[in-house]
């Protein structure tokens, strides 16, 4: 959009800029997180692996409803992490 300047004797105004397309902020937000999460990844990949068999483990051990749902919700955040980092790129990278 242009600016228009509207003229008066000696003055100068001009009207403000719209605000910034807010789907280009969140595609540089993905851009810049993506980014990051990829650079430190493999060490948390590595990590969070460990974490998941030890969780499995308890499971196993313990048998019950609760560790079952720590153990899932340890796995779905590095099924998460892991679809982020390698199945989602960014469009403009």
């Amino acid at each position: 959009m242009t600016k228009i300047i509207i003229k008066s004797p000696g003055v100068a105004h001009a009207v403000a800029p719209a605000p910034s397309n807010p789907s280009r902020r969140l595609a540089s937000l993905l851009r810049v997180s993506w980014i990051l999460v990829a650079l430190v990844s493999p060490p948390i990949r590595w990590f969070l692996g460990f974490d998941v068999v030890f969780q499995f483990g308890r499971f196993l051990f313990h048998q019950n409803l609760a560790n079952g749902l720590t153990c899932l919700a340890h796995f779905s955040v590095y099924a998460a992490l892991a679809y982020y980092t390698v199945f989602f790129k960014p469009r403009d990278l």
